[in-house]
């Protein structure tokens, strides 16, 4: 088993959803080689792969939180806690985030370790540029 995985999700012809993406390319101009890096447009099936590959994996996603200001970035425990499930308006993904993680819960094929890191966006149509803030 693998070490450290960094997973970026996103759309890159979406805006702000491309910013899980984005997150994992600048980790990977810096050079570093203490984790493997990622990106996928949202193949959850991919994901489920490097769970039961690695036994940490930190996940970078955009997400759409009303509240929150653009650009502000929540962090989820994924492996001590339940996520939102998605709704299919405000998902680019078919099979969401938060139903994959229960799926591999129930299958319990988690790694041992698991970190979301949610970055708030406001821009999500298709062709427009990444916020500012993102």
């Amino acid at each position: 088993m693998r070490e450290i995985a960094v997973v970026g999700l996103g759309n890159a012809h979406r805006g702000d959803d491309a910013a899980g993406l984005l997150a994992v390319e600048r980790l990977r101009n810096r050079g570093e080689s203490s984790f493997e890096t990622f990106q996928s447009a949202g193949d959850m099936t991919e994901l489920m792969d490097l769970f039961q590959s690695f036994r940490t994996v930190y996940v970078v996603d955009a997400l759409a939180a009303s509240s929150a200001a653009t650009g502000a970035v929540v962090r989820v425990e994924g492996d001590a806690c339940s996520l939102p499930m998605a709704r299919a308006q405000s998902s680019t993904h078919a099979f969401g985030l938060g139903e994959l993680v229960e799926l591999a819960r129930t299958l319990r094929i988690l790694p041992s370790r698991l970190v979301i890191f949610g970055i708030n966006g406001r821009r999500f149509g298709m062709g427009e540029e990444v916020s500012r803030e993102v």
